[in-house]
């Protein structure tokens, strides 16, 4: 259950890959045709489903889309997966003009495919199909039909829309044998459902027409329709999706004996800690242990997807992915008498899953360990978090715990905005050629401090001094930094002084300088308008309070300074003022931004909002000749 993976290797996953290249005419194409219509529309979307009860579940695709505008050749562009359980048995595409015409025909034996191996996923049964429809003219039809065969029922797929695009017509057939028990949760509204009986079979058809595309929450493939079998049969193992506790049985047994280690493996474990005795001493260190020294690789045959390897040959690998870590820091656990669960997590999707509706949500495993009244959660894959705090990608989450009395759906703990500050002061020279000589004190707490004070993925002063700066890392050279925990433990001091390339714009006789909300100061890189991203989103609760002090060289006047911000909108709080005084630009930013549970990113501002902060540019005028060559950095 590799967390940087995809764990559901057995769940069929097609992937539409989407681009946003902006739309325009081509081949003698008219623009305003392109305006006048979405530039793909389906003309139909169908999807049924058949339980054998020799075979398994047969799944057959069948689509059609109107192309007709460079951005909807993203609908003829298909990844299907084959795994250990699933294998593409037919596969058929047409491309056609408007007037029937056919362009280009391919069979399976055509289709390219590979393995999708990484330097974390060592080896893994999976194979991988790809194919691009497209014609070099718009307008054109895209057709095409597949069937993949899933050996078992479990990993039903559940019905989604691969992409925003308007629909004409939309069906979900499902035909299985009678006295076959499934359960289904509908959430896109006012489906249709007619159900019919032949001689072996009960079928029943969720189906709608004119799915228009404002009606479709973005790009993000869009859940319909979630469905799974009450019973079912995986690795030999029977399970049910009755109860949590049913389903929690059953990877209980899938994972029976995993967490076993050897004689000699227990007596090297036990002379680890420092205090053997305190329980607290022995969860947080074995964790740090395990975190540090274990590389993170996934290895996935069979069921190993959902099964971890045994505990004592990770233990003598020093490698393994989320679930095999999590089983061997349970196995040293064990022999120390400390009680511990493995936990299943959904991390990556948007959507939260559906406390009432069990099933195979589920994409990571951490543990929690007990001790007394309290529950020490920890993710073993991740070595800048410490038991008892989680990354932000597992805070506030749905968490089914394995216990042998079955599984018991729980929140994993979440963070405050007071637990991930940062508060940052910067003075510096701007120089004529628009860089940035600067010099910057910062307090970190929280998701950021970690991930400065691991390493993991900031191995240089440079690119830590991006992670707290919020620019990109070639854009910045540290001249100098300086990263000290503070005596409280809990947060760190950190000082740099270097250069960021091209800060300001220079453009004739006036100076653009950036104030975005996305801008010197932001967690994450800046991203454009229109990139399907906000420049307000953020993945966790965060406070961020900036402060500016910027030399210009001399000679320029304040032609444009933005009005002072300040938007209060739902778990939003954001401010900025600016003002220009000599040759010094003063600038302050606080943000806040206070998550719900299951909010994976902040919502969007309204429109006005978003003109308010992305529109913060200010724009200063030469009114003299510089008295000298370039400002010159003092601190």
């Amino acid at each position: 259950m590799a967390s940087d993976s995809r764990f559901f290797r057995f769940v069929l996953h097609i992937t539409l890959v989407l681009n946003f290249v902006l739309p325009r005419s081509v081949s003698g194409q008219p623009a305003a045709f392109v305006a006048d219509r979405p530039a793909a529309e389906w003309l139909y979307d169908y999807w049924k489903i058949e339980v054998s009860p020799t075979r398994g579940i047969i799944l057959d695709i069948d689509r059609k889309a109107r192309v007709n505008a460079l951005q909807g050749r993203a609908v003829g562009r298909l990844k299907i997966w084959e795994t250990f359980y699933q294998s593409l048995q037919k596969f058929s595409g047409t491309l056609s003009d408007t007037l029937g015409g056919i362009l280009f025909q391919i069979e399976k034996a055509d289709l390219k495919s590979g393995f999708p191996f990484s330097d974390y996923r060592l080896y893994s049964e999976d194979r991988l199909y790809e194919v691009d429809l497209a014609a070099p003219s718009f307008p054109y039809f895209v057709e095409y039909h597949y069937q993949v065969l899933i050996d078992n029922t479990f990993f039903w797929p559940d019905w989604v829309f691969l992409d925003e695009y308007p629909r004409d017509s939309v069906s979900y057939t499902v035909a299985v044998p009678h006295r076959f028990a499934y359960r289904t949760r509908e959430v896109w509204p006012g489906l249709r459902v007619d159900t019919d009986r032949s001689l072996k079979r009960d079928i029943t058809v969720w189906s709608a027409v004119d799915v228009l595309p404002e009606t479709v929450a973005g790009s993000a493939p869009l859940p319909v329709m979630y469905i799974a079998p009450e019973n079912f049969v995986v690795a030999r193992q029977r399970g049910s999706t009755e109860s949590w506790a049913s389903l929690g049985s059953w990877y209980d047994k899938l994972t029976e004996g995993r967490r076993k280690i050897t004689k000699q493996q227990a007596r090297e474990i036990k002379a680890l800690p420092t205090n053997p005795a305190d329980p607290y001493t022995v969860v947080l260190e074995l964790k740090d242990f395990v975190s540090h020294n274990w590389r993170y690789v996934a290895i996935e045959v069979g069921i190993g997807g959902w099964r971890p390897h045994e505990a004592a040959s990770v233990f003598d690998s020093k490698y393994g992915d989320c679930k095999d870590l999590t089983y061997l820091w349970l196995a040293m656990l064990d022999q120390f008498g400390i009680e511990a669960h493995p936990a299943l997590l959904r991390t990556r999707l948007r959507q939260p899953i559906m406390a009432d509706f069990p099933k195979d949500w589920f994409d990571h495993v951490v543990g929690c360990a007990v001790i007394g009244a309290d529950t020490i959660w920890a993710d073993l894959t991740a070595p800048g978090y410490r038991a008892g705090t989680l990354p932000y990608q597992a805070e506030g989450r749905h968490a089914l715990v394995i216990t042998k009395n079955g599984g018991v759906l729980c929140r994993t703990p979440g963070s405050r905005p007071a637990d991930n500050v940062v508060i940052r002061s910067l003075t510096g020279n701007l120089q004529r050629n628009g860089d940035l000589a600067f010099s910057l004190r910062a307090e970190v707490t929280g998701h950021k401090l970690r991930v400065l004070g691991t390493g993991t993925s900031t191995n240089n002063d440079d690119r830590r001094a991006a992670e707290v700066l919020g620019v990109l890392p070639g854009r910045l050279t540290a001249e100098a930094m300086s990263f000290a925990a503070n005596p409280d433990g809990i947060s760190a001091g950190v000082q740099v002084t270097g250069i960021i390339a091209e800060w300001a714009e220079f453009t004739g006789q006036r100076i653009v300088f950036p104030l975005t909300f996305a801008g010197w100061a932001a967690p994450q890189p800046m991203v454009e308008p229109g990139d399907g991203y906000s420049a307000t989103r953020r993945p966790y609760p965060c406070r961020e309070i900036d402060s500016l002090l910027i030399i210009l060289p001399s000679g320029y006047a304040c032609e444009f300074m933005p009005a002072d911000v300040v938007v209060d909108e739902g778990p939003v709080h954001f401010a900025f003022s600016s003002r220009f005084a000599g040759d010094t630009l003063i600038y302050c930013r606080d943000f806040q931004y206070a998550a719900g549970r299951d909010q994976a990113e902040t919502p969007d501002l309204d429109g006005h909002s978003i003109a308010a902060i992305q529109n913060a540019d200010a724009v200063f005028v030469r009114v003299a000749e510089p008295a000298g060559d370039s400002a010159t950095s003092t601190f």
